[in-house]
């Protein structure tokens, strides 16, 4: 897997490392420099596709390389600004840059939306079939259906990268810049959807600021077994995270790992607790969707650390109407300064009860 830190390069960050090089090809495009630098990238390419490709099976192998044979015929037979090379990297670089601030979607159903406002009916849970004698006609199943509607918004920004990048040449900072976007929209959806959860949960469990680890997700799941939900993901800030990492009950399975277990020091991923997967720690970085009501953080009477959900039932739910997508970009260098950055989703809470806040 990629890693996210550090300098862009073919084995790391690598729709953010080639999206630059084609920037600064696409600068002078007819240029012996331009030539040089595009037969260094393929070179680099080359040996990072040969050192990622080692061990995977053989149909993903030659896809790969199918794709490497592509692009680089491609740019050998035409010029960069002639194709649509940067504006498809331009759009992996902005997923990349997604990909490891994911919580939400990874967590929770996503639907797909057929249009801006969709409605679909989900049955009661815990209903019961009733007795039926011999031979007897079967009843009608008369369970209670309720709607769920969900409405879409949309979420987007443009001028992701400032003409003073561009007009110094700064191709690695436009493409870092690029990436961050996507960063930045897979976070407004993490924040909406816990605003959501936040403020939509029938159930709270109370701390009363002990047993802040183990206990308190037992106690919540507690709670929402006697009214028939069963959790099975826990959305976690960075304090709740600390509490449960530390706790004597997780230690051994968090520090070192055990059978299945995924240790904690190693991975920076606590393991799942009582069958319930432990997401990544969500703490948003500004106000824009904080909740009106709730505070989340783990450390003061009163806040909320920890939200457990029923999401098997649908309890919460993503409606994606139109996934990041990158509009008013066609001239690969000269439009790069009002590319707009755009998404619709919807969140709803269908099973209030299926969602339990734990309070510090």
């Amino acid at each position: 897997m990629a890693q996210f830190g550090g300098q862009a390069t073919p084995w790391n960050r690598e729709h953010e490392w080639r999206l630059a090089k084609m920037l600064e090809i696409g600068s002078n495009p007819e240029s012996g420099e331009a030539k040089t630098n595009t037969e260094k990238m393929f070179q680099l390419e080359r040996v990072a596709l040969e050192t990622t490709l080692q061990g995977l099976p053989r149909y993903i192998q030659e896809l790969s390389v199918t794709d490497f044979k592509q692009r680089r015929e491609l740019l050998q037979s035409e010029a960069i600004q002639s194709t649509t090379l940067i504006q498809a990297e331009f759009y992996s670089t902005v997923l990349e840059g997604a990909e490891p601030n994911k919580v939400m979607r990874n967590m929770l159903r996503v639907v797909n939306m057929g249009s801006n406002q969709e409605t679909f009916p989900i049955g009661e849970a815990g209903s019961v079939l009733p007795v039926v004698a011999e031979g007897a006609e079967l009843p009608t199943n008369v369970q209670d259906y309720t709607p769920v509607t969900l409405t879409s918004k949309k979420y987007g920004e443009k001028g992701i990268i400032s003409s003073e990048l561009i007009e110094d040449s700064k191709y690695d900072i436009v493409a870092l810049e690029v990436a961050k976007s996507g960063a930045r929209a897979e976070n407004t959806l993490n924040h909406v959807t816990l605003t959501m959860l936040l403020d939509d949960a029938g159930l709270e469990h109370d701390c009363t600021g002990s047993d802040l680890g183990f206990k308190a997700i037992a106690g919540a799941r507690k709670a929402m077994k006697q009214v028939n939900t069963k959790p099975d993901v826990c959305i976690v800030c960075a304090e709740s995270e600390y509490q449960l990492i530390v706790d004597a009950q997780l230690s051994y399975a968090s520090y070192y790992g055990s059978a299945g277990v995924t240790p904690a020091v190693g991975q920076g991923v606590v393991p799942p607790i009582m069958g319930i997967r432990v997401s990544p720690t969500l703490d948003p970085a500004d106000t824009t969707y904080d909740s009106d009501t709730y505070t989340w953080d783990f450390g003061a009477d009163g806040e909320i650390g920890m939200v457990l959900v029923d999401s098997a039932s649908l309890a919460a739910v993503i409606g994606m109407r139109r996934d990041i997508t990158v509009k008013d970009y066609d001239d690969p260098v000269r439009d790069l300064k009002g590319a707009a950055l755009t998404m619709r989703f919807a969140t709803d809470s269908p099973i209030d009860n299926g969602i339990c806040r734990i309070e510090y």
